[in-house]
């Protein structure tokens, strides 16, 4: 499924569980798109992760970031054109994060 570039999809593991679009709105540059702080986001197995993320379209491809903090560890990530990250919490849940389109869509 295509995601865009102003939201971050996740997926999870389990097939079974439905999926989370959160929106990145658009901050006061046109090209910026921030969640602007972190964001909990709590998971069907009641963990807790902050979530935040950000898209700068002012150039030919994307500047896009994300990280994610679960009990003080950071995971970070910034990519051009669209990410995937697969994350697996302390838990054991797996996720698959998504921010705009490759060729992972076709």
């Amino acid at each position: 499924m295509e995601s865009s570039t102003t939201q971050l999809r996740i997926t999870f593991g389990d097939d079974d569980l439905p999926e989370v679009l959160i929106a990145i709105p658009k901050m006061s540059d046109p090209d910026f798109y921030s969640l602007g702080t972190e964001q909990l986001l709590t998971l069907p197995n009641g963990e807790i992760l902050d979530v935040y993320a950000e898209v700068s379209l002012a150039s030919v491809v994307a500047d896009v970031s994300l990280s994610i903090v679960e009990d003080g560890r950071l995971s970070a990530i910034r990519c051009g054109s669209g990410l995937v990250f697969s994350y697996t919490t302390r838990g054991g849940l797996e996720l698959l994060f998504q921010i705009g389109t490759g060729p992972w869509d076709e």
